[in-house]
């Protein structure tokens, strides 16, 4: 989720370094990895928690990681 002081492209990466990435990863590789990255889908996702004043939206973002 995306915190109140965070735009999405920092979500992402926290996202995926705190799911796929262990603790010890140089932070400049994300950084590259995320540059090439590539914007495949953003809009309104259904979700019960959604109100007539607050829903949920989603990203999805591709990103090819090619040996760095």
């Amino acid at each position: 989720m995306v915190d109140a002081s965070e735009n999405v492209s920092e979500t992402i990466k926290r996202e995926f370094e705190e799911e796929a990435m262990s603790s010890n990863v140089d932070k400049s590789l994300i950084e590259k990895l995320f540059s090439q990255g590539h914007r495949l889908f953003a809009s309104y996702c259904d979700d019960p928690r959604n109100t007539d004043n607050a829903w949920i939206e989603t990203v999805a973002m591709y990103v090819e990681y090619d040996s760095y």
